[in-house]
């Protein structure tokens, strides 16, 4: 008996001693590993021979570590190009009307002629002005992509917002030669948001329409059941150079607009508004027709 104790004894310690050696192997291992995936940025992940001890669990918290960073460092990367790429976009949308400022500025100094020292300084007081509306566009965006921008939310009605809004661009329709259909409800129409930022929404879309759109234009109000629907609709000649899925994409221009003074962040703008009252926003392109729609939940 005392022999079998004795056998089982050393078979046990031979067993405990071979595991002990087996595992500090392995934490040797798994320590190369990580020091070869760290130092070389690899794709690799953690792999054991002997799933004992805990070694599988280890190794399994350490590959959702190494997994987690992993697509820390995608998302960081991704931020730097999207810096980078925001850098490259102020620097060409803000140098341009500068660069033409510039210009007019010498004529201006040198020129006698009356008449086009007045043409001169009308064209000087545009560029000021869509150099405002850029910087304007550009720290409304940054306002509300960092939450800053305080939103106080009550019951506001559709129908006023979007005939008030519509009423003030009259100028800018009868320029263009544009005599939008309007199809708009009688009713009024109750939903909770911001009329200020209503108005800025309708007036982004509104912009879009009037600098890329053709001269046909449909605006539809109503609601079906208990949703506001508005619906903006505009003839664009080059539908091909417009990539839909971009539409509310920041910076984003269609190559129709690329030599306009815009920073392409006003329809990303009217998103994040709409989506600020609770309220969704759409974009389709059929063949030459894009339109915009608006959702809110009617009270």
């Amino acid at each position: 008996m005392e022999k079998i104790i004795i056998i089982m004894l050393i078979i046990t310690l031979g067993i405990f001693i071979y595991m002990y050696f087996t595992l500090r192997s392995q934490i040797k291992d798994i320590t190369a590993q990580l020091d070869f995936i760290e130092k070389n940025r690899s794709n690799a992940l953690i792999t054991i021979r002997v799933k004992a001890g805990g070694s599988k669990a280890l190794a399994a918290a350490l590959n959702e570590m190494l997994e987690n960073h992993r697509a820390e460092r995608v998302m960081w990367k991704k931020k730097e190009n999207e810096i980078s790429c925001i850098y490259t976009n102020l620097s060409h949308d803000i140098r341009t009307p500068l660069t033409s400022l510039d210009g007019y500025f010498q004529l201006l100094s040198e020129s006698e002629d009356k008449e086009k020292n007045k043409r001169y300084i009308s064209v000087i007081k545009g560029r000021i002005k869509a150099l405002s509306d850029m910087l304007e566009e550009l720290f409304m965006f940054t306002k509300l992509e960092n939450k800053t921008y305080n939103i106080k939310l009550y019951k506001c009605d559709m129908s006023e917002i979007v005939r008030e809004t519509l009423f003030s661009y009259f100028d800018e329709w009868e320029k263009k030669a544009i005599v939008p259909e309007l199809k708009l409800t009688e009713e009024k129409l109750y939903f909770y948001g911001n009329e200020q930022m209503m108005h800025r929404i309708l007036q982004n879309i509104i912009k879009n329409v009037l600098e890329h759109g053709e001269k046909k234009v449909e605006i539809c109000l109503n609601s079906i059941k208990n949703e506001i629907r508005l619906t903006i609709k505009n003839e664009v000649t080059k539908p091909d150079e417009i990539d839909i899925s971009r539409i509310f994409e920041r910076f984003y221009k269609a190559e129709v607009a690329r030599s306009k003074t815009s920073t392409g962040l006003g329809m990303a703008i009217a998103k994040e508004m709409t989506e600020e009252m609770g309220g969704k926003i759409e974009a389709e392109l059929n063949d030459n027709i894009f339109k915009v729609s608006l959702f809110f939940k009617r009270l």
